[in-house]
């Protein structure tokens, strides 16, 4: 491989992974009407199937420094590429169970991938972990937007055929997978050289505050991922304008991320940024809750901007408190695992506060407690403490 292709192949990596890693779950809320249609899901268990792939998120960042340490960090997307791919199979197969199970898969591959995205920057990319970190997350916002849009008129005439609109996303993963193949030979000398099982980073005050806003932030991207098409199609908007809007609020928050490379390098303005696009998250979020068509695309332009830069944010900060890339991949562990878990308690809880109440008035107040609790993270989470580690064995 020439001196050219291996400094290329990484970056093509990376973006083939970011393009991937949201569509297979941002599509299903706008189909979610069509799936409880076809297969009789209830309330409640619409709402299991949304928190799904949002709990293999949670769990499945728990085994990525096990994974690297194993077969190492390449290996790793690549498994995580092919179960991505296998899964957005076996979820259309028409049936509940396969259902359940594909979204299993796809939330597992999504979560190794989410977890060693961050690594794979710090080790290729250690002096432009800023424009990389934005470059990424604004790739993967802008396909969970496109996906989020085109869900519905991918599904036929009839807006119905949710099984070939999920199957749409299989060519990309088959792609993802294409791209990665060449560099495990490349990157083979790597594989067994970490020692990313022997850290642990669970007693650091600064992983936790991380963690945290992690979290509560997920809360709020997932739970509007999987909750405002059906909010606003209760209010009255057809399927496919409330699947329009979802993927608006997706395009609003593209850009955010290359906001932030300038902002990275001001640490003093790390603070003020997290905890002003906390509070105008918030706003958006209230405005939701007490006018949802009236002022709707006011409120989803704030919750793009607050979830758009929030998210980049928080992966910025995993990197950049990291003093190497096992102690990124343990951070990115922790604080992916115990985020993406509480982003799947939050979508639960949304979903059967609605299904409980057969309204939208409580569920989105228990948003907007969510939001407060993000404003109340953010300045810690942002602050200058490096995150230690205690080395195991």
């Amino acid at each position: 491989m020439t001196t050219r292709a291996a400094r290329l192949l990484p970056l093509v990596g990376v973006i083939a992974l970011a393009v991937v890693l949201r569509p297979p779950v941002a599509a299903v809320g706008p189909l979610l009407p069509a799936i409880e249609n076809a297969l009789g899901l209830s309330a409640f268990a619409s709402s299991i199937l949304t928190s799904i792939p949002v709990v293999c998120f949670g769990l499945g960042s728990f085994f990525a420094p096990r994974l690297v340490q194993r077969i190492g960090l390449e290996s790793g997307v690549v498994a995580l590429s092919l179960t991505l791919l296998i899964g957005i199979v076996v979820r259309v197969q028409g049936t509940v169970p396969m259902l359940f199970f594909g979204s299993a898969l796809i939330g597992t591959a999504i979560a190794l991938g989410n977890t060693l995205l961050p690594a794979l920057i710090k080790q290729d990319f250690p002096d432009r972990i800023g424009v990389m970190t934005g470059t990424y997350t604004t790739v993967m916002v802008s396909f969970a937007a496109l996906s989020a849009a085109i869900a519905v008129p991918l599904a036929g005439a009839s807006g119905t055929d949710w099984q070939a609109s999920f199957l749409w996303w299989a060519a990309p993963s088959a792609i993802a997978v294409l791209v990665w193949f060449p560099q495990l030979r490349h990157h083979a000398a790597r594989k067994g050289r970490h020692e990313t099982s022997r850290i642990s980073v669970w007693k650091s005050t600064p992983a936790w505050s991380l963690s945290l806003f992690m979290g509560f932030q997920s809360i709020s991207f997932y739970a509007v991922l999987s909750w405002l098409p059906s909010l606003l199609q209760d209010a009255g908007l057809d399927a496919t304008t409330a699947g329009a809007l979802l993927g608006f609020s997706s395009f609003v928050a593209i850009p955010m991320g290359l906001f932030l490379p300038p902002i990275i390098k001001r640490p003093y303005l790390l603070q003020r940024t997290a905890l002003g696009i906390s509070i105008v998250a918030l706003i958006g979020t209230v405005g939701l809750t007490f006018a949802p068509t009236s002022g709707t695309i006011l409120w989803l332009i704030l919750l793009g901007i607050g979830q758009g830069t929030a998210f980049p944010l928080a992966l910025n900060l995993i990197t950049l408190r990291s003093a190497s890339r096992d102690i990124t991949t343990s951070v990115s562990a922790m604080a992916q695992g115990v985020g993406y878990l509480m982003a799947a308690a939050g979508t639960y809880i949304v979903g059967a506060l609605n299904a409980v109440t057969g309204e939208w008035k409580v569920p989105m107040l228990a948003m907007c407690v969510f939001a407060i609790m993000q404003i109340f993270m953010s300045w810690s989470a942002a602050s200058s403490r490096m995150i230690e580690s205690v080395n195991h064995g």
